[in-house]
């Protein structure tokens, strides 16, 4: 089941278009450089044109720092993240839920230059959806459990595996 299918929109922010081939996608934005991505995903927020899901990838964690074993560039990388996520939470709407997880870790502390850690947190946070404002951090890692997460959102039911994290 696709949320392009179920007439909810689908965007694609950064290289999205390109891991998935473009299918599922209603509209991408072939961004590069984490600051332009994240720019992208603020611009959405504010718009009330759509409905569904912006999915991105801030791919220069792993590619520019994680890969490169650049521990400061990771660090100051973060750091902008960081200002920029303090900023996105304080104009987030009631309707939106922003989750933030990954697929992969890439320690570039370590002396391998390959992914390093393949369980990741799954970040989320809402001021308003499903009654629930505040934040969770789930259980058990799993970038498996956004799926459902993101149907129950949207109130659709779906058959997917992991939990519904709006239901803890």
């Amino acid at each position: 089941m696709r949320l392009k299918e179920l007439g909810f929109d689908a965007i694609g922010v950064g290289k999205i278009r390109d891991i998935f081939n473009g299918r599922g996608l209603t509209a991408s934005q072939p961004l590069h450089g984490n600051q332009n991505l994240l720019a992208a995903v603020s611009n959405l927020s504010r718009e009330v044109t759509w409905r569904g899901l912006v999915f991105c990838n801030l791919v220069d964690f792993d590619m520019l720092y994680g890969h490169r074993n650049n521990v400061s560039g990771y660090a100051e990388e973060l750091l902008r993240f960081d200002e920029w996520l303090g900023e996105f939470l304080k104009t987030m709407g009631d309707e939106e839920l922003l989750i933030l997880t990954a697929d992969h870790g890439n320690d570039p502390t370590t002396q391998s230059t390959d992914h390093s850690r393949e369980q990741v947190p799954v970040l989320i946070t809402s001021n308003g959806i499903a009654g629930r404002g505040g934040n969770l951090v789930t259980p058990e890692p799993g970038l498996y459990h956004v799926g459902k997460t993101v149907l129950r959102a949207l109130g659709v039911d779906g058959d997917f595996p992991g939990l519904d994290l709006l239901a803890l």
